[in-house]
């Protein structure tokens, strides 16, 4: 899923891939790339969150955030959505984390046998 994360304070987004993963119950967590998007931000909260065999203690930021799609050429707002980055670089993941918070938002329809997924604001 490709989504639009929106910086105020320095009028830049960042149009990142994410993977779904429904046994994550928060909204996003933090890749690389887009921890360093997020440098210089000031955190709303730092969270600890669990992970098999430790904890992960993280920063949490509140940014808005829109699903895109470049074929249907339309965005879904979000809303103000909360990305979790970890403190340990040993912590954050090849790829952007796309769960639950997110997906408890938008109605997603599969037709399988068409391969086509249909994305509509929950």
């Amino acid at each position: 899923m490709s989504l639009l994360i929106v910086r105020h304070d320095l009028r830049k987004a960042a149009i990142v891939e994410g993977l779904v993963d429904t046994g994550f119950d928060g909204a996003l967590y933090s890749n690389f790339e887009l921890a360093e998007f997020l440098l210089n931000l000031k955190p709303v909260s730092i969270k600890q969150m669990e992970a098999p065999g430790h904890l992960i203690r993280g920063e949490v930021f509140e940014l808005p955030v829109f699903l895109i799609s470049e074929e249907a050429d339309r965005r879904i707002d979000l809303g103000l959505s909360e990305v979790f980055v970890p403190l340990s670089d040993t912590d954050l993941t090849e790829d952007i984390v796309i769960g639950r918070e997110i997906l408890n938002k938008l109605k997603i329809f599969l037709n399988g046998p068409n391969a086509k997924l249909t994305v509509e604001k929950g």
